[in-house]
């Protein structure tokens, strides 16, 4: 890879090899531990064995360009360029859930997002509007209207991606420790027949080790636990 080192508030341009559209982000920090997230699958094409952890997203910037159910992709990193801007994106908390909207807050703003038939509603699956309850988190890709309102064109609803070390393993329930490895922090993930684990359907927990740095994506639980759709381990 030829890209120059980057400092706090440079930009880079990440592309997407799945669907080629590129966003522009801004460099945050650089987390010291790259090397445990190398040869992870990615659920969107291959590229190859030697592929690693380039750059982490923000819902924001990644939405832009791939489906956050993704939970990873190749990408290619440049140093500049230009992204789409056709859409803006959404965060916030459900406050109230209408006929035909949700009115969300982050923050001092209060936004309205109105729901079509051609939005879709995904709560790790496809769910309709009556199955979204004012205290959700969302993200969500949209299109401004009149009056500062937005119509979504993709609603994710509790979504939930995280990097940790698995600590513990019993009964379709897994412990990761979130953070370095004097954390106290730990995310209980659970799993089920529907769980993909480097993209395969099915979740051998005897496969897994302790100590091992695992990716999970799912859906957050009214208790904070995850439920899961992806998970990734390093291979």
């Amino acid at each position: 890879m030829s890209l120059p080192w980057k400092y706090c508030g440079d930009s880079i341009t990440v592309k997407s090899l799945c669907s080629d559209d590129s966003v522009t982000a801004y460099v945050h920090d650089c987390g010291p531990d790259q090397q445990n997230y190398c040869k992870l699958s990615v659920a969107c094409g291959s590229c190859g064995s030697d592929c690693s952890a380039l750059v982490d997203l923000t819902p924001a910037a990644f939405s832009a360009i791939e489906d956050l159910d993704l939970g990873r992709i190749p990408a290619r990193v440049s140093a500049s360029g230009k992204s789409k801007g056709e859409t803006t994106f959404l965060g916030g908390i459900v406050s109230r859930v209408e006929k035909d909207r949700l009115i969300i807050g982050s923050r001092q703003l209060v936004s309205t997002l109105y729901i079509t038939d051609d939005t879709c509603l995904r709560k790790g699956k496809v769910v309709s509007l009556n199955q979204i309850e004012p205290g959700d988190k969302i993200f969500a890709r949209a299109v401004p209207r009149a009056g500062g309102e937005f119509t979504a064109t993709k609603v994710w609803v509790n979504i939930g991606n995280v990097y940790g070390v698995l600590v513990e393993k019993k009964d379709n329930i897994l412990v990761l420790r979130i953070g370095g490895p004097d954390s106290k922090s730990v995310l209980t993930v659970h799993v089920d027949a529907d769980t993909l684990l480097n993209e395969v359907r099915g979740v051998d927990l005897s496969a897994l080790s302790l100590g091992q740095p695992m990716q999970a994506l799912g859906v957050y639980q009214r208790d904070g636990s995850l439920l899961a759709t992806r998970l990734w381990t390093s291979k």
